[in-house]
């Protein structure tokens, strides 16, 4: 199943409060599209981090800044791979500042480090691994989103898009992916 983070321009104008901002530190883009994508199927609106262009590093931070400082929940993923990125922890330690909701999606078994622990260590870490399927994780990952966030539109959202020729089968709680690829979660 083929993935591309697409540009996907949103306006900090008009921006509500009922979405969802997923940080991935550049590592994970393709993962993180995925879940934006189907979290937007099942009626979440997203805003992902990386997918807008600015002309410069300093627009996109405010850009994110103000994201984060008025999204409903901020879900964030860690791998061995994001653990180093100064832009994942800076908007990590903005949403905790800003009191969202913190949703850890872990991609593999690591250590978390002193700097993440107090934060990633007081709710539901949500792992995603070969072994445990995208669909189960996502479920769960979904389920706790709900809690936080209203759907609209009668399951479709105005942020994000699906761009996968992969079929949908629709269940009566989620979509579920046709194929799992082990490749989409590492």
């Amino acid at each position: 199943m083929a993935y591309y983070v697409a540009s996907v321009e949103w306006d900090l104008s008009t921006l509500g409060d009922n979405f969802v901002f997923i940080s991935h530190g550049e590592k994970h883009a393709s993962f993180a599209q995925r879940v934006c994508d189907r979290l937007t199927e099942n009626g979440i609106d997203c805003i992902l981090d990386g997918a807008q262009s600015y002309g410069d590093m300093a627009d996109r931070i405010h850009a994110a800044k103000e994201a984060i400082a008025r999204c409903s929940t901020f879900v964030v993923v860690i791998s061995s791979k994001t653990v180093s990125s100064e832009t994942l922890k800076d908007q990590l330690a903005f949403a905790e500042d800003k009191g969202r909701p913190i949703l850890p999606i872990m991609l593999n078994d690591m250590e978390i480090g002193l700097d993440k622990h107090y934060t990633l260590s007081r709710g539901e870490l949500f792992h995603f691994t070969p072994e445990l399927g995208f669909n189960a994780s996502f479920t769960s990952l979904l389920m706790r989103v709900q809690q936080y966030v209203k759907t609209t539109n009668n399951g479709s959202a105005s942020f994000a898009f699906r761009h996968s020729d992969q079929p949908l089968l629709k269940t009566s709680s989620s979509y579920v992916l046709s194929i799992d690829n082990v490749s989409d979660i590492a």
